[in-house]
């Protein structure tokens, strides 16, 4: 939970939808974000219990170089990479990769509804805390 927490505030993500089937996808950059005030980081290793995750910056001027460094190169196939464009090429997420100040989130909604052909009744949802629930059967001895 805390680790999705730290990739969405890296990313800036917020969930846009609803989309059909009522589902919201992820899109990256959309809020105030590491990446997109400072475009100098190329990368960040989470550490989720042993679970490390690449996440890729693909807003870094050198992107494409930093995909053949040693380090990406390590986490191919091995480990989990968060990388907006694979997100985006599998249909499972947006980019907001404009310049609009991200405060004026209706200008970044407005930009991803016109670069995805979405629907006039797509919102962002922001992510305000996350949580989970587990539901347990208690038998009777």
């Amino acid at each position: 939970m805390q680790s999705t927490r730290v990739i969405d505030t890296f990313f800036g993500v917020e969930r846009i939808g609803p989309l059909p089937g009522g589902r919201f996808k992820p899109c990256f950059y959309f809020g105030e974000s590491v990446c997109f005030t400072d475009r100098d980081v190329a990368a960040m290793i989470v550490d989720a219990d042993g679970a490390f995750r690449l996440c890729v910056n693909t807003l870094h001027s050198k992107v494409d170089e930093f995909r053949t460094t040693a380090l990406y190169e390590s986490f191919v196939g091995v480990r989990p990479i968060v990388d907006p464009a694979r997100y985006e090429g599998r249909g499972i997420g947006f980019i907001a990769d404009c310049d609009f100040p991200r405060r004026d989130s209706k200008a970044v909604l407005e930009y991803v509804k016109t670069k995805y052909g979405l629907g006039p009744y797509v919102i962002n949802l922001v992510m305000e805390e996350h949580s989970s629930a587990v539901a347990t059967r208690v038998d009777d001895a």
